[in-house]
């Protein structure tokens, strides 16, 4: 083998240890971008269910937003139904994304439909 065909054999090795690192690396990104959105989530879907058990002071951060509003077939427009509420709740994660979920419950009050109180 001469000095020329082991350079190149150097560089196209180098070429390919260089793709391979880079590949690793940005699965190891996608990894904790989405590891970040599944506690985002996990918090959110907590939320959720505290508030759809009227335990909402369990779940107390500065990452989550939780919004109520009566619930309406079309925004703005539209008959309001009584005994529903929408709650919207909102994750953020580290890296600013958010998760937004929603739900309707029962509002405070409200009786199910065999007349006991919820």
């Amino acid at each position: 083998m001469t000095l020329l065909e082991g350079i190149i054999a150097t560089v196209l090795l180098a070429l390919v240890a260089v793709a391979c690192l880079d590949g690793t690396r940005g699965a190891a990104q996608l990894q904790h971008r989405s590891q970040a959105r599944l506690d985002a989530l996990v918090t959110a879907e907590a939320a959720l269910d505290a508030e759809a058990l009227d335990e909402s002071g369990m779940v107390r951060s500065d990452a989550v937003r939780m919004t109520r509003a009566p619930y309406r077939t079309a925004p703005r427009v539209g008959p309001t139904r009584a005994g529903l509420v929408r709650v919207d709740v909102e994750a953020r994660t580290a890296d600013g994304s958010v998760v937004r979920l929603s739900r309707l419950v029962p509002a405070a009050g409200f009786t199910t439909a065999r007349g006991a109180p919820r």
